[in-house]
């Protein structure tokens, strides 16, 4: 993953947040491969094992785009 994305992780971590990167439950497995070098203690969940009792709140988000 992009350097941008790494400063966005950080930053959260630094603001006293734990980063947690949701995506599509199909591909949770292959985005935690690509980013646990990096990031390895970065949370990757599907939306589906988000339990109803919780709610999400984004406070960054990345795409494929973002560079840095």
């Amino acid at each position: 993953m992009g350097v941008a994305f790494k400063h966005k992780m950080e930053a959260m971590a630094g603001a006293g947040h734990q980063p947690v990167l949701l995506c599509l439950s199909k591909v949770r497995l292959y985005l935690k491969k690509l980013v646990e070098r990096s990031l390895p203690n970065l949370v990757v969940l599907g939306y589906s094992e988000i339990a109803p009792q919780f709610t999400v709140r984004a406070v960054g988000s990345v795409g494929l785009g973002d560079e840095g």
